[in-house]
This record gives structure tokens, sequence and C-alpha cells, in this order.
């Protein structure tokens, strides 16, 4: 069963993975020796990315009609 893409899988592609394995494109071969720090680096680095999204979306969002019932 493939599961959809989410911002949660995204933010764990783009952003956490890469901090976490600390490179940019994934090598099956190589394993590299992960830590804790980097684990909390990634967690960090993908919750200043949501933050980021979320401010991007909330100041790009129509101001009126969103908020308003009609």
């Amino acid at each position: 069963m493939v599961r959809p893409q989410t911002a949660g899988n995204a933010l764990r592609f783009f952003v956490y993975d890469p901090v976490y394995e600390g490179r940019l494109i994934r090598d099956p071969a190589f394993a590299p020796a992960l830590s804790r720090s980097r684990r909390s680096l990634g967690v960090a680095a993908a919750f200043v990315m949501s933050g980021i999204m979320h401010e991007h979306l909330y100041l790009c969002a129509p101001q009126d009609g969103l908020s308003k019932q009609t």
C-alpha cells in the first residue's frame, strides 16, 4: 500500500533526513554513524522549516474571505 505524501513526510525527506544523515543525496551503501545530536538538530531544523512555511502561508493568504462567514 502506498502512503499519501503529507507535509510530515516532505519535511522528513527534505529537511530531517539530510541533516540527520549528514548529506543531501542518500547512498544505500553508505551507513553513517548516527548520533543523538544529529537527530536533535534534524528535529529542530524540521520544526523551524515548518514554522517558516506556516508564516509564509499566513502572510500570503487572502485576508478577506477566509475568516468571514457569509
